[in-house]
Parts: C-alpha cells; structure tokens; sequence
C-alpha cells in the first residue's frame, strides 16, 4: 500500500515496486489527480491524463454501463440519451473508449465499452459503491481484514469465517436465484473467470443485484482476466490461503497443491485480497502478505 511520509516540510508519498512496474514511472514523472463527483481521486502521469475521460463522458459511459448487454443496440441506446449526450457517445467512439460491436450470434450491433475504460471507471466503482451501501449499515459479513503477517490475525479469521458462513450462504443462495447460467456456475464454483470486457459486462448485467448487495465482488487481475467471486467463497477459502503465505511467499501452484483449491481459485481470493491491500503479487503468481 502507498504509505505518506514528511520529509522536510513536504509528504512524499512511497509507492510499492508492483505499482511503479504497473504505471511504468520513473524519476521526474509527474502524477496529476483527478477527482470525480463522489470526491474520488484517480491518478495518472500527466503525459496521460489527456486520454483520460471527462467527467461528461464518464456520465455517458455510466448510461451506456446501466443497459444491459444485449439491449444495449443503437436504437435503444439513441432512445436514452439527450442530444447532447448523443454527441457526447460519437466523442467517445472517436476515442475508441466506447464501440458498435457485431455478434457472431444473432448479428446484432451493440455498444460495447473499452476494456481499461470499463475496468477502471466502471467495473470497480460498482464494487465500491456496493461496499459504501455496506459500511453504512454495519454486517458481520465484512470480509476478514489482514494487514500485517500474523498468526493471530489468521486465527480470527478463521473465527469470523465460522460465524459468517451459513448466513452468507443463505443469502447468496436466494440473491442468486434466477441469474441465469452464469448465476449457476457461480454458485457452484463459488468464482468465475472471464477472458474479455464483454463477458464481465454481460456477467455483471445478470448479476447485478448481487454485486449491488455485496454478494459478490470482482476484479480485473494484471493477467488480464476478470475474477467474479462469492463472498462466502473468500469467506471459507481466504484463512488456509493466508496460512500458506504468513511468514513467506508463494506461487498460486503451490498454495493450490497445499489447500486443495483449485489454482483459479486460489488467483480469484488472492486477486481480491490484494485490492483490500492485504497481500501483493510481487511478480506473476506469487504472492505474500502485505
């Protein structure tokens, strides 16, 4: 995690090797942020920034992200927005941060949003704001926070795992009902692994009320797949999984081979414990605690 530190009469902010390997940084690079309309910050290297979206475009993409999938056509899409907005969507297809994509199965041309647009503005902001609803009506299904490597701190996961369990199941198996194939892969996984933006849009469509209740959550990982994930999945598999790595590193074969839990598996809890910042892929596959 970015730590701040007071070196003068300035902060300088720490950023891990993983994150400076990801945003490609070197000395002199300048970060500006951005904030949005919740008081969110994203950051970028100002060379960057002027293919970031506007604030007018992230309205349009969050439009076009509220349809579903497969009635996300030109037609019905010109039927939700303004003119303004209309002219706002030719923009982002000029960018190419949004595209009218043919399918192979019933030929019809939808919208589809670009793969870093989605997962950056879109995907995780879903996920964020299921998890605000979350924390203003406190639960017991919080998922188990580990910020430092301790055996105690597993232990009480543990604990809370046992407490959560039946519950989270339970609720999850009635939020599930009637999503469809994917809703049953799901619930019979407990993870999914998606190979492109638009699968994890047409997932998220179907699941919906589940990610918006904190059911499940998801991320886009550094391979480039999408992890979608029951939260009793983590719940039951994310104790044994840090056990593994609380006094070393790890690759996912190996945690797998130990836990009996499938590698995809093991990739989809880590994947999620790393965007709580609880542990760090320190290069592909191999993971420890933060």
């Amino acid at each position: 995690m970015p730590k701040v530190y007071k070196k003068g009469d300035k902060l300088v902010i720490n950023l891990p090797d993983e994150l400076i390997d990801r945003l490609k940084l070197k000395a002199g690079d300048i970060l500006e942020f951005r904030e949005d309309q919740k008081g969110e910050f994203t950051a970028a290297k100002k060379a960057e920034t002027a293919g970031m979206p506007t604030e007018e475009e992230l309205q349009v993409l969050r439009k076009l992200d509220a349809l579903r999938y497969n009635v996300r056509t030109p037609e019905n899409v010109s039927k939700e927005l303004s003119e303004k907005e209309a002219n706002v969507l030719g923009v982002l297809l000029k960018k190419g941060y949004a595209s009218i994509q043919k399918s192979k199965k019933d030929s019809v041309r939808r919208y589809s949003i670009q793969d870093q647009i989605y997962d950056t503005y879109l995907m995780r902001k879903r996920q964020g704001e299921a998890a605000g609803q979350k924390e203003q009506k406190p639960q017991k299904q919080q998922a188990p926070q580990i910020p430092q490597p301790a055996t105690a701190q597993v232990q009480q996961a543990a604990r809370q795992t046992q407490q959560n369990e039946i519950k989270a199941d339970m609720k999850e198996m009635i939020a599930l009902r009637n999503t469809g194939e994917y809703g049953d892969r799901l619930e019979k996984k407990g993870y999914l692994v998606l190979g492109n933006s638009t699968e994890a849009e047409i997932v998220s469509a179907a699941l919906e009320a589940s990610i918006r209740q904190g059911y499940v959550v998801g991320v886009r990982a550094f391979n480039k797949k999408y992890y979608v994930v029951l939260k009793s999945f983590v719940y039951s598999n994310l104790p044994r999984v840090l056990a593994m790595i609380s006094d070393k590193a790890m690759r996912v074969d190996d945690i797998s081979r130990e836990t009996g839990i499938e590698s995809d598996g093991v990739r989809a809890i880590l994947y999620i414990a790393s965007e709580n910042g609880d542990v760090t892929e320190l290069k592909r596959d191999f993971f420890r605690i933060a």
